[in-house]
């Protein structure tokens, strides 16, 4: 049988023409040589059934680039690929990943974590390799998720791509039709940008186009709400969540403050934290849980060198014990410093790819004026905010000196009034 892009030495194509060759019972069926691009068929077929499958024969286009790397689109969902076939898509800097393939990459590699780790811009490329020793590319190629990315973005972070995959010795890589859908851009361009990136590569690029549309519906997002209310004085029964840093736990004069908080409402609950730190052994991700007077307690373990990494594990571990919806409760402070700011929607965002129905309660803001306040409401206004605090000097917000028309005009007036008049001439 031909492989892909594998020309028949005893026959070669003829160009603008249809070839059919019977051996035995078995028909090929060959499609048209135009420059580089040959059309081949998946499938061979018998002579009993070629009247009736000949229509259907499924093909795919192959564009062969130098030193046998190639590019080829087939009908086949990405992820249905071989496993060793490593996988890319593009992505925006703040990897919400809430539409398109997006969400099929959240929910087959998760490793949100590991992106925020590895502090990805626009432009770079992050890598994920999951416990099944598979691997996925995360292409930057916009700011936000509300954006678009342009042609040269896409083409720096693609070169981005070829360096991580050739540091890595990789030979093959399957991608969707990249920002091409929801992104807007044009495919036959994008093919062309991506053809002349990894010509000589010797990379593989096979483009997965489905004829059927998947689509990745996203699971029940996480409810989220922002409230002034201290953590220890929420109404109700709640999860609370505490950080907890390994290494400075393991300290004998460690301290932090919302351990102590807890501990001052339940006095037994630091004692018992500090002896399962220093009788088990504790990796970055564990968690311990404590039932003190009906309140549940968890300490997730994190580590400094990979902080968001260690935060997913450990809401992994915690959703192992979920059996329906919860209500979490995490003391943030005021969220509205740009640093806490990145940290709460950066543990949000993990949260909520790993657990769907339930909610998180963000305490102690005391900016806030409502006692309840919806978190994506609170993300608008500060966006809001800050486009009009920060307005680029534009010809619309310069500040204004008049059109050439109306300076003539000022000017015309300053001499119509500083000209005498034909009365006083004659005065003087």
């Amino acid at each position: 049988m031909p492989t892909i892009c594998e020309k028949n030495k005893n026959e070669p194509l003829k160009k603008n023409s249809t070839q059919a060759k019977i051996e035995g019972k078995i028909l090929l069926k060959y499609g048209t040589q135009t420059g580089s691009q040959v059309k081949i068929p998946l499938e061979i077929i018998s002579t009993e059934d070629a009247v009736k499958k000949t229509i259907n024969v499924k093909q795919e286009t192959c564009t062969e680039t130098p030193e046998n790397g190639y590019l080829k689109e087939i009908d086949e969902n990405l992820f249905n690929l071989p496993g060793e076939i490593p996988v890319a898509h593009c992505v925006a800097e703040d990897l919400r990943m809430r539409a398109g393939i997006a969400v099929g990459f959240k929910q087959h590699f998760g490793g949100i974590g590991q992106l925020f780790d590895q502090n990805l811009t626009v432009g770079d490329v992050g890598v994920i390799v999951n416990d099944r020793n598979e691997t996925a590319f995360y292409m930057i190629t916009k700011k936000s998720s509300g954006g678009k990315p342009t042609m040269q973005t896409l083409s720096v972070a693609l070169r981005s791509l070829l360096v991580k995959m050739k540091q890595m010795n990789l030979t093959k890589l399957g991608i969707p039709k990249i920002c091409c859908g929801l992104d807007g851009l044009d495919w036959m361009k994008v093919k062309e940008l991506i053809a002349s990136i990894f010509a000589g590569s010797r990379i593989s690029i096979t483009v997965c186009i489905p004829s059927k549309v998947f689509n990745h519906i996203p699971p029940p997002l996480l409810k989220s709400f922002i409230t002034p209310k201290d953590l220890l004085k929420i109404e109700g029964k709640s999860d609370i969540l505490l950080f907890v840093d390994l290494e400075q736990s393991k300290k004998s004069n460690w301290t932090n403050d919302m351990v102590d908080k807890v501990n001052a409402r339940y006095p037994s609950f630091k004692e018992k934290l500090l002896k399962d730190i220093g009788s088990n052994l504790l990796y970055p991700g564990d968690v311990t849980t404590y039932l003190i007077k009906n309140e549940r307690i968890n300490c997730v373990f994190t580590s400094q060198t990979a902080y968001y990494t260690s935060l997913e594990k450990g809401f992994i571990n915690i959703k192992k014990s979920i059996r329906s919806y919860r209500s979490f409760a995490f003391q943030s402070g005021p969220i509205k410093p740009a640093d806490n700011f990145k940290f709460i929607s950066r543990m949000l965002s993990i949260l909520r790819s790993i657990i769907y129905s339930s909610e998180l309660w963000l305490c102690g803001d005391t900016d806030q004026t409502k006692d309840k306040e919806i978190y994506e409401n609170y993300c608008r206004n500060i966006m809001n905010e800050a486009r009009l605090t920060y307005r680029p000097t534009t010809n619309s917000n310069r500040p204004k000196v008049g059109s050439p028309k109306q300076f003539n005009a000022s000017l015309n007036n300053q001499r119509w009034n500083n000209t005498p008049t034909k009365k006083n001439k004659h005065r003087k």
